[in-house]
């Protein structure tokens, strides 16, 4: 199966009523999604950008995609890896109520 999906101001695309994270220099572009064995492959034209696995969480971040967001946020790039995580785990626990 395969869908386009645009790219949120949150750096996200739904899929299924779910949101996957994608590199924050997709933001506002169209994307290729394509299931395959359980996971999502997510493809800007023919180049695949990212994987997730697919989940019933509202929203799936990869933490490398999350990161990206805070860098322009956050000024004290000192604690910004356990900022990242923390804020990660946080999100897991509030989505799984």
């Amino acid at each position: 199966m395969e869908q386009k999906a645009k790219v949120l101001k949150d750096s996200t695309v739904y899929y299924k009523g779910n949101k996957y994270s994608v590199p924050k220099k997709y933001l506002g572009k169209t994307l290729n999604l394509k299931l395959i064995d359980d996971k999502l492959h997510i493809y800007f034209n023919t180049e695949l950008i990212c994987v997730h696995k697919l989940s019933n969480k509202k929203i799936n971040y990869l933490p490398e995609h999350y990161r990206e967001i805070l860098e322009d946020i956050i000024k004290n790039q000192d604690n910004l890896e356990q900022i990242c995580n923390d804020n990660l785990n946080q999100l897991d626990k509030l989505l799984s109520y």
